[in-house]
C-alpha cells in the first residue's frame, strides 16, 4: 500500500500534494474537536442527573476538577454550552472538510483529463492507427474518474479516518485500559477477515469493469456510427445484444463494488450494541455503579462510538475501493508519468515559423517499414518535387502511396534516408515548421458536428474565422451552393451533406489554409468528371498553391501532371511520360 501512495502521489503535481497535508492538519482538528465533545458528554449527564461531579473513574475525575473552576451555579450552563460549541463545530470542520476533498478530487480529475488529453494529442499519427480511439477515450473518461474517486478520495478518507480513529481511541485508552484494548482487537480482526474475504471478488470486480468500459464505448460508438448498413442488414439485434451484454457486465461489477463494502457497518453495530448493553450490565451487576456515572460512561462512549465506527467503515471501505479499482491506476500509470512530463515543459509560440521552400523537396533513399508488419511500406525511394509542379502518384491499392505521403507530410518518420526541403533536413526539431506548408485532403474526410464555416476553418474559433477567405474556398472547392449559407448545420460527420459534398469541403478547408503545398489523395474520387474539372482548374489558377501533389486513380487527373511517379511494392519509379503510365497498367 505504502509502494501504491509514492506512485500515485509520482503522477500528481506539487500544489496537490500540498493540499493533501492541509486537509490532515483540518482532520486533526476534527478529531480534537470530537474528543472534547465525547469527555465532556460525562459531566453534562452527572449534572443533568443532579448528582455531584463525582465519578469512580481517574481520569474523568480529573477532567472534573478542571471543569470545577466555574462557579457552582452556572457550572452546568458553561458544560452545556462548551459541550454544545465542540460537537456543533466538529460537525461543520466536517462538512468543510467534504466540500474540500471532493473539490480537490475534482481538480485532480481535471488534472488527469489535460494531461492525458494532451499527451496523447501529442503522439504521432503511427501511435493512434495502432490504438483504438474507444481505448484512449475510456483511460480519458473512465479510468481517471475510477482513479480520482475510487483511489485518490479513499486514500484521503483512510488517512483522515485513521487519524480521527487514532485519536478518539488514544482518549478511550486514557478513560478504560481494557476496554479499548477489548474494543480495538475486536473491530480489527472483525474488519481485517471481512477485507481479506472480500479481497479476491472485489480486485475481479474492478479488473472486468476497466476490462470492459472500453467495449461499452465500442457498441454504442459503431451501431451508431453504423446505422445504415445496421438497418439495411437488420442486425439490430447484433448490436442491441453486444452492448446489453457490456452494460450487464458492468452493471454487476459495480453492484459488487458497492454491496459488499456495506455488509460489515450493519454487522459491527450489532456487535457494539451488545457490548454496549452487557458493558452496562456488568457495571450495574458487579460494581454497584450509580444511574449517573453509567450515563456518563455510556455518553462517552456511545458518542467515541458514533465517530469511530463510522471512521473505521470509512477505513474498510477505503481499502476496499482501492483495491477494486486499482486496475485503472494501472491502465494508465505510465501514460499519467508521461503526460506530466509534457505538461511541465513550457510550450514556445513558434506559430509564425515556418520552413521557407522556394526550390525542391528531395526524397533520398527513404524506406520505411511497419513494426507489425516488415514486409508493408516503402523502400529506397527516390523523389524529387519542384516547387510549383504539380506531382501526380499512382499505384495499386496496397502498393504503399498512403505511406509515401504520410512521410511526406511527417505523420511517421523514416526508418532510413532523409526528406530535404531547400538543403534542410526534415526531422523531429523541425517537423512542425515544415507541416505549416502543407495542406492535405484525404479520401476519407472526418467532418466535424457543426456549420459549414466552423468545418471550413477548422480549429478556429467562429469569430476568428474570415468570412472573405471562406467566400474564396468554397469558390474554388465548387460549393458554390454554400455561398451566403456558410453557417449550415451538416450534422454529425456531416450527415446531411453528400460524399461530394464532403470531399469540397475538405478541398475548402485545405485551400483556407492558404498553404504552398496540397496534397489530393484521392480527394475527387466521389466527384463527377465536370465537377473535378472544375476545381483542378481553379487549383492550377490559385496563385496561393505553388505546388500540388495528386494522388488518384483516374488517367485523366494525371494529365494535367508535370511528373508522375509509379509505385509497385514500395518500390517507386518516375514515369517519363502519360503514355508509359497507361502501359504500366496494361
Amino acid at each position: 500500500m505504502i509502494n501504491l501512495i509514492f506512485r500515485v502521489l509520482r503522477c500528481l503535481n506539487k500544489s496537490s500534494i500540498y493540499k493533501i497535508f492541509y486537509l490532515q492538519l483540518v482532520t486533526i482538528l476534527i478529531a480534537l474537536l470530537s474528543v472534547l465533545s465525547a469527555i465532556l458528554i460525562a459531566p453534562f449527564i452527572i449534572l443533568l442527573s443532579g448528582e455531584s461531579l463525582s465519578i469512580n473513574n481517574p481520569f474523568f475525575q480529573k477532567v472534573f476538577n478542571l471543569v470545577a473552576v466555574f462557579n457552582n451555579d452556572d457550572l452546568f450552563l458553561h458544560i452545556s454550552i462548551i459541550f454544545v460549541s465542540f460537537y456543533v463545530l466538529s460537525i461543520l470542520f466536517t462538512l468543510v472538510f467534504t466540500y474540500l476533498n471532493l473539490k480537490w478530487i475534482q481538480d485532480i480529475n481535471v488534472f488527469f483529463k489535460n494531461n492525458l488529453y494532451l499527451f496523447y494529442m501529442n503522439k504521432n499519427w503511427l501511435y493512434h492507427s495502432n490504438i483504438s480511439s474507444k481505448g484512449i477515450i475510456s483511460k480519458i473518461e473512465s479510468d481517471t474518474n475510477r482513479l480520482g474517486n475510487s483511489v485518490i478520495l479513499p486514500f484521503l478518507n483512510l488517512a483522515s479516518n485513521f487519524l480521527i480513529s487514532l485519536i478518539i481511541i488514544s482518549a478511550i485508552f486514557l478513560v478504560d485500559f481494557n476496554v479499548a484494548l477489548i474494543s480495538i482487537v475486536t473491530f480489527s480482526l472483525f474488519y481485517l477477515f471481512f477485507y481479506y474475504f472480500f479481497k479476491k471478488k472485489l480486485r475481479k470486480a474492478g479488473d472486468t469493469v476497466t476490462k470492459v468500459y472500453p467495449y461499452y464505448l465500442k457498441s454504442m460508438f459503431e451501431g451508431f456510427s453504423s446505422i445504415k448498413d445496421v438497418i439495411l442488414f437488420d442486425k439490430k439485434s447484433y448490436f442491441t445484444n453486444f452492448f446489453s451484454q457490456n452494460v450487464n457486465s458492468l452493471k454487476n461489477s459495480q453492484i459488487t463494488q458497492s454491496y459488499l463494502p456495506q455488509i460489515p457497518r450493519s454487522l459491527i453495530e450489532i456487535i457494539f450494541f451488545t457490548l454496549l448493553i452487557g458493558f452496562t450490565f456488568v457495571l450495574v451487576k458487579f460494581y454497584d455503579f450509580k444511574f449517573a456515572e453509567i450515563g456518563a460512561m455510556m455518553g462517552f462512549y456511545g458518542i467515541c462510538a458514533l465517530k469511530v465506527i463510522p471512521a473505521l467503515q470509512k477505513i474498510f471501505n477505503s481499502f476496499a475501493s482501492i483495491n477494486s479499482n486499482i486496475s485503472a491506476f494501472i491502465n494508465i500509470e505510465n501514460d499519467l508519468i508521461n503526460a506530466k512530463k509534457i505538461s511541465l515543459k513550457k510550450e514556445i509560440n513558434t506559430s509564425s515559423q515556418k520552413i521557407k521552400f522556394q526550390k525542391i523537396i528531395k526524397l533520398n533513399d527513404i524506406t520505411f517499414t511497419y513494426p507489425n508488419n516488415k514486409k508493408a511500406g516503402v523502400f529506397n525511394v527516390n523523389m524529387t518535387i519542384p516547387c510549383g509542379s504539380k506531382i501526380g502518384i499512382v499505384g495499386k491499392t496496397g502498393s504503399g502511396k498512403s505511406t509515401l505521403l504520410d512521410l511526406i507530410l511527417g505523420f511517421i518518420a523514416a526508418d532510413k534516408g532523409e526528406i530535404k526541403v531547400d538543403e534542410v533536413i526534415i526531422n523531429n526539431n523541425n517537423i512542425k515548421y515544415w507541416q505549416k506548408n502543407l495542406s492535405y485532403v484525404p479520401q476519407n474526410f472526418f467532418i466535424y458536428e457543426g456549420t459549414i464555416k466552423s468545418n471550413i476553418g477548422f480549429g478556429l474559433d467562429e469569430s476568428l474565422i474570415e468570412n472573405s477567405k471562406i467566400h474564396n474556398s468554397l469558390l474554388l472547392a465548387e460549393l458554390n451552393e454554400f455561398i451566403d449559407n456558410e453557417n449550415l448545420e451538416v450534422g454529425e460527420n456531416g450527415k446531411k451533406l453528400s460524399g461530394g459534398q464532403k470531399q469540397r469541403v475538405g478541398i475548402a478547408r485545405a485551400l483556407y489554409k492558404n498553404s504552398e503545398v496540397l496534397i489530393l489523395d484521392e480527394a475527387t474520387s466521389a466527384l463527377d468528371t465536370i465537377t473535378e474539372r472544375n476545381i483542378l482548374r481553379n487549383l492550377e489558377n490559385n496563385k496561393n498553391v505553388k505546388t500540388t501533389i495528386i494522388v488518384s486513380h483516374r488517367f485523366e487527373t494525371l494529365k494535367m501532371c508535370d511528373k508522375i511517379y509509379f509505385i509497385q511494392n514500395g518500390k517507386v519509379e518516375e514515369l517519363k511520360n502519360f503514355e508509359e503510365l497507361i502501359s504500366k497498367y496494361k
